[in-house]
């Protein structure tokens, strides 16, 4: 699985809810006689209309894309050890290369093809030497570490893609929990239920809870 199917796994690009059934409150303002102090929020609206949101998910993207990229590469190169590919992909991975960073990085991509090619054309040989039965033995043994290098270092990238996600998610819980509280509070309200669970309230507060959010 390459690090751009975690994306997909995750759903972090949807209107997925936040953990925002209701938000109890203790108002700033004590509500006049006869106010409803219930108030709704539409946590999917607040999600696309967030410019927070839009900037974690282009960021998301990136990252995704980059790995997925400096992966392919590094599955192009199956021959080396798991050194080698650390060291391919670190290489890959860099905004900028130097001269010599693109040089190293054409020798170890030279080095695997060679391998490679050399796998196969044993394995293609109608009569090999016992010379070349033990070299065949030794290539297969370094394809096959070759192979769980990478899908290690595939794990790697996925990890990194989840830790991201993680992280921009609960942060953006927070972010919108803290525009919640403030603006219930603003407008005295007590309880503020998300659209799913209140299909009406005379308090929709979306549109200021996206202004401070976007703040």
């Amino acid at each position: 699985m390459t690090p751009t199917h975690t994306i997909n796994k995750l759903a972090i690009f949807g209107a997925a809810a936040l953990m925002l059934a209701s938000v109890t409150l203790t108002p700033a303002v004590a509500a006049p006689s006869g106010t409803p102090t219930f108030g709704s929020v539409d946590i999917a609206k607040v999600q696309t209309q967030s410019t927070r949101k839009i900037k974690y998910d282009a960021d998301l993207r990136a990252l995704a894309d980059r790995l997925d990229t400096q992966f392919r590469q590094q599955t192009a190169s199956v021959m080396l050890t798991k050194a080698e590919q650390t060291e391919l992909g670190t290489l890959i991975g860099k905004p900028r290369q130097s001269d010599a960073d693109a040089a190293r990085v054409t020798a170890l991509q030279t080095k695997a093809s060679a391998a490679a090619q050399e796998l196969t054309d044993l394995q293609q040989k109608k009569d090999p030497s016992a010379t070349d039965s033990n070299r065949l033995a030794t290539l297969t043994t370094q394809y096959e570490t070759g192979k769980a290098a990478l899908q290690a270092i595939g794990d790697g990238y996925q990890a990194q893609i989840r830790a991201l996600s993680d992280a921009d998610n609960t942060e953006f819980t927070r972010t919108v929990k803290e525009a919640i509280t403030a603006t219930a509070q603003q407008k005295g309200l007590s309880v503020v239920f998300t659209s799913d669970i209140a299909v009406y309230t005379a308090n929709d507060i979306t549109d200021d809870v996206v202004k401070r959010v976007n703040k």
